[in-house]
């Protein structure tokens, strides 16, 4: 009978076989009519049987890769302590072309920053950093902050967990309504007073009115600092 090569990813060590065989696992062939596959540089391999490519080589479980793909040149590194780096992590995963399965996963208790997205920081609790992708952090803590060591704007820290901040009757909203309220008095005796009372009445009621003018700015521009 006729005899066909065997496609990519496969091999056969003799001829006249009636059937290829699949390149292990930590192999491929990137060409028909093999009769052996190429082994992955160690410690790099590959995720399945039957690779045909190169680039099918990858850094293990516990390593992650750098400078590009293994074709390139590429090298596996030993995974930071506080990371967790599956088969086929690479720090390039996500921010440029390269052939990769994820980027390195934080563990729990530890977070890093987007601008340096393999160097972890230990939290000084574990419940404020979750873990997994990078700038992970708690519910409405702040992951800008290293280590995820504060709150969210609007928010503070009780029983070491964020919460929002309630909203309180300012100092200068209290004196505003005081004044307010001492102005109506005032204004209801400059109604039924003398005149020679009257002038000085007059006077009470503009500093009232400056005062009350000037904690209405005042809680203006708080209310907006807010």
């Amino acid at each position: 009978g006729e005899c066909y090569p065997c496609g990519k990813g496969l091999f056969s060590e003799s001829q006249g076989s009636a059937a290829c065989d699949y390149c292990e696992i930590g192999s491929f062939t990137s060409e028909e009519g093999m009769s052996t596959c190429e082994p992955c540089r160690p410690p790099f391999s590959t995720l399945s049987i039957a690779r045909e490519t190169p680039d099918a080589c990858m850094c293990p479980e516990g390593m992650y890769g750098v400078n590009g793909n293994y074709s390139d040149g590429g090298i596996c590194l030993e995974c930071p302590e506080g990371m967790v780096c599956s088969f086929g992590s690479h720090e390039d995963y996500g921010t440029r072309p390269v052939i990769a399965m994820a980027f390195p996963d934080v563990e729990v208790g530890y977070m890093t920053k987007m601008e340096n997205r393999l160097m972890p920081y230990r939290c000084l609790m574990e419940d404020w950093c979750p873990g997994g992708p990078s700038a992970t952090c708690a519910n409405n803590r702040d992951s800008n902050q290293v280590a995820c060591g504060r709150c969210l704007d609007g928010y503070y820290l009780t029983d070491d967990i964020c919460a929002p901040c309630e909203k309180t009757l300012s100092f200068s909203l209290i004196l505003t309504i005081l004044v307010g309220l001492c102005l109506i008095v005032a204004s209801t005796l400059l109604a039924n007073t003398g005149s020679h009372m009257r002038s000085q009445s007059n006077l009470i009621v503009l500093i009232m009115t400056s005062l009350l003018f000037t904690n209405f700015q005042a809680l203006t521009v708080f209310d907006n600092l807010s």
